[in-house]
């Protein structure tokens, strides 16, 4: 018995008294097969990935697939051994978890004619369905706004929705005053309330006459509105005789 290590021609020679009986000989090849894996290394949360061994005739995969192609369905690093002609040889591929969040920030509240500003996070690529493939998208109206951000093929989606601010400033109460006197003004619409004489309460005491204007501040929009106060002026006057005769 001879056992070799390597290929080759291997011949063996019987010798019986002395005499060649027979000679015979016997050639060795080298089977080479080398395993290897092609396919997807990331897969998203919820997906699958696709491995697709080569190298041999049989295969078989560490989580049980026994064909060249293995749909796995979760992270983790997968073997297969290639089996061709009674040698085996073994490949290794790591496939990992492409986890991606969306998110939305910025307002969630714009005034009457005014814009808001939203910005998107947690991708590569930005795409809103109001139209902006940027992360920050301007809007310029009410209504919710959805963004799908995509980053190694995964795709992850996030809402906000921008609601209208709709204030009127108004101002009620006098709108003339006698001179000497005084007028109140009560301004309502909003949280603050700044008058051009000074005054940053709804109620406005004034002394005098004039056009009296508020900036009604509320969510950060703004409206203003104006009241007029005039001056009623009336003198007293007495006609008559001064003097009088006795009878």
């Amino acid at each position: 018995m001879n056992v070799v290590t390597g290929p080759g021609t291997y011949t063996v020679t019987v010798t019986n008294n002395g005499c060649d009986e027979y000679r015979q000989s016997r050639t060795i090849t080298l089977t080479t097969i080398t395993a290897s894996i092609s396919g997807a290394t990331t897969m998203c949360t919820g997906g699958n990935a696709t491995l697709t061994a080569s190298g041999g005739g049989t295969y078989a995969w560490n989580s049980g697939p026994t064909t060249a192609v293995n749909v796995v369905t979760g992270p983790g690093t997968y073997t297969v051994t290639v089996t061709n002609n009674g040698c085996t040889s073994t490949a290794q591929s790591t496939v990992t978890l492409t986890t991606i969040t969306a998110s939305i920030s910025g307002a969630t509240t714009m005034c009457t004619g005014g814009n808001a500003t939203l910005t998107a996070s947690g991708g590569g690529t930005y795409a809103w369905n109001s139209g902006p493939t940027t992360a920050v998208n301007v809007v310029t109206g009410p209504g919710t706004y959805t963004v799908t951000v995509t980053n190694n093929g995964c795709t992850s989606t996030a809402q906000s929705t921008i609601t209208l601010t709709t204030i009127t400033a108004s101002i009620s109460g006098a709108t003339t005053m006698c001179t000497g006197g005084n007028a109140t003004l009560t301004a309502s619409g909003g949280g603050t309330m700044p008058w051009n004489s000074g005054p940053t309460t709804a109620v406005n005491v004034v002394t005098g006459p004039g056009t009296y204007t508020v900036t009604v501040t509320n969510n950060g929009c703004t409206s203003t509105a104006q009241s007029t106060i005039n001056v009623t002026t009336i003198t007293a006057s007495i006609s008559g005789a001064t003097t009088m005769y006795r009878r």
